[in-house]
């Protein structure tokens, strides 16, 4: 990659040119990071479709339409507002924004933010399977919970957590309390009383 300065006769190495290079080698690594990561993600959505050719298929589809499109849509409104706002501020904001992005798939699935990615087919088990396990906690636990979400659903998120100490209060003092660690130590099922 040589050029000549006009009117010189010696060539001169493009990435010889410091702020060139700089750009160079950030657009360079920015791309790598993009395809690797569309690697990544349709290697994701694949494991997590499982079920036939035909979901893995609709999942990598999904991906590549999810990562392409915006490129298309918000395309001409992020160029023209682009032109208007600092280059180099643009690119940094935006790939480190991407890249927090990229970084907190991993992070909900192993924080358990994201439990399950479940096809329409296997819903209506998973959502019995769900259920289920939410009514085999203690009957006071899970009433206290349902009396909470209703009480505090037009309240303010401080005011809704005030609703909470009362009722964690009561739980703790409830014979469930200690079934439930009774349970757990000699690693048998809870028998819930209810009181």
């Amino acid at each position: 990659m040589t050029f000549r300065f006009p009117g010189e006769t010696g060539s001169v190495n493009v990435l010889s040119i410091r702020p060139f290079r700089r750009l160079w080698i950030a657009t360079s690594l920015s791309s790598l990071g993009d395809w690797l990561s569309l690697l990544a993600l349709t290697s994701l959505a694949t494991f997590l479709a499982k079920r036939g050719v035909a979901a893995q298929g609709a999942a990598v589809g999904g991906v590549w339409l999810t990562s392409l499109l915006p490129a298309l849509l918000l395309g001409p409104l992020a160029g023209a507002a682009a032109d208007r706002l600092d280059r180099r501020m643009n690119m940094i904001i935006g790939d480190v924004f991407r890249a927090a992005l990229y970084v907190s798939i991993p992070l909900n699935l192993a924080f358990g933010l994201v439990n399950e990615v479940i096809p329409q087919v296997g819903l209506d088990e998973a959502v019995d399977r769900w259920i289920a396990g939410i009514l085999a906690c203690a009957p006071l636990s899970v009433k206290a919970i349902k009396q909470m979400v209703r009480h505090g659903a037009g309240l303010s998120p401080q005011a809704a957590q005030r609703l909470r100490l009362p009722a964690l209060v009561a739980a703790l003092q409830s014979t469930e309390q200690d079934e439930g660690v009774k349970a757990f130590v000699e690693k048998r099922a809870p028998q819930w009383q209810g009181r």
